[in-house]
């Protein structure tokens, strides 16, 4: 048995190895950022007889004012649509696209007053209901250099506009980024499914079904959160919707085998752990009453995260707090898992972090590392 537990060790750190290497490899595009040049107008623009919006138009009357990203302009109050415009720069491609890393949420794209793409569907008013954040590559003319793009897009999330990376490139280096930044979620999905399977097999042959059932549905939920994020998955079903509330339930589930886990171990300690039960069970009922929301439509997605995430930070305190007063009393393999612990928790409110917007988005790969460390430690102590 310990024999299998080492090999499937080193198994892990093996593909966990193999994603790194991925991760570090490059795209070769001759891709333009576009980081700056953007302005925005609050509010929506009135359509022509032919259906051309007015604001796309020369000397049109908008309100136009210069922003560095296109991403929560000042002033917002109440408005929920925005336009932004952006003169695309000169260039030469052979088949040229704009692509954008995310759109909070929903948006229309406009070229020489002609509607060219559109993620989600707007009704007369310029509201639409939630279509998911997918990365986005819209084709353009080979003559576009020195022309204006513009963006309708509307928002009743906390955040509005764009995230992450926007540039013009090929679209064969487009597609190329998004199957290599793909290569890294697939390998993590397919350890963490692994593991979840190794975890069954340890349950029937060795025992200790509570922790090792943990250990499976922490992995399954793990698996879920990574596979809803990988890029190249809209590549394979362009349902971006469907991915986003993969990767949202697994995400709200990660906790409930991590406290459950951790109770455990301490409770082989002799330790107290009810309040560790109070834990996982407000995340149980967490996850109750979003599945239950999400399908008698009383909730949307979009509101679900501000709340998980402010109730994952209160809960990681206060477990962080518990521990650390019992810290000194535990043996070494199990301050080992509660680092582990800690450093999970402390990558999941970065991940937070950079969803939010506050810090850069090139770190959010960040909760795929963290799961490997995590995964080591429970492998080399069990």
């Amino acid at each position: 048995m310990k024999q299998l537990q080492t090999a499937c060790f080193y198994f892990i750190s093996l593909f966990f190895a193999t994603a790194l290497l991925c991760s570090s490899a490059n795209v070769s595009a001759q891709a333009v950022n576009l980081d700056d040049g953007w302005e925005y107008a609050w509010g929506d623009s009135a359509f022509n007889s032919d259906g051309v919006p007015l604001w796309t138009q020369q000397n049109s009357l908008a309100d136009w004012h210069s922003i560095a990203f296109p991403a929560d302009p000042p002033a917002r109050g109440g408005h929920n649509i925005i336009w932004f415009r952006i003169t695309l720069p000169q260039h030469v491609y052979r088949d040229p696209v704009f692509y954008a890393s995310s759109i909070d949420l929903l948006a229309e794209v406009y070229l020489d007053g002609e509607l060219i793409y559109k993620h989600g569907q707007l009704d007369q008013n310029g509201v639409g209901e939630f279509a998911g954040w997918p990365w986005h590559m819209i084709t353009l003319p080979e003559d576009f250099s020195g022309k204006t793009l513009y963006f309708r897009v509307y928002s009743d999330y906390i955040n509005i506009g764009f995230w992450g990376e926007l540039k013009l490139t090929e679209r064969v280096d487009a597609l190329s980024q998004v199957i290599e930044e793909s290569l890294q979620g697939f390998i993590v999905a397919g350890v963490t499914i692994f593991i979840a399977f190794m975890a069954v097999v340890f349950v029937m042959l060795k025992g200790q079904r509570r922790q090792f059932l943990n250990v499976c549905l922490f992995s399954l939920a793990a698996a879920g959160l990574v596979l809803g994020d990988i890029p190249a998955m809209k590549l394979i079903w362009d349902q971006p919707l469907l991915w986003n509330y993969i990767g949202a339930y697994a995400y709200f589930l990660l906790p409930i085998p991590m406290f459950m886990l951790l109770a455990e171990w301490l409770s082989d300690a002799g330790l107290e752990v009810r309040h560790f039960h109070w834990l996982w069970r407000a995340h149980v009922l967490f996850l109750l009453v979003a599945a239950i929301g999400s399908v008698f439509g009383l909730i949307h997605l979009t509101q679900l995260y501000p709340v998980f995430d402010g109730m994952f930070i209160v809960t990681s305190l206060l477990l962080v707090v518990s521990v650390l007063l019992v810290f000194n009393r535990v043996r070494f393999e199990q301050k080992l898992l509660i680092l582990a612990y800690f450093g999970f928790c402390a990558v999941m409110m970065l991940d937070m972090a950079v969803a939010h917007n506050w810090i850069s988005w090139s770190l959010c790969s960040c909760f795929q590392w963290c799961a490997a460390i995590f995964y080591c430690d429970h492998w080399l102590i069990f």
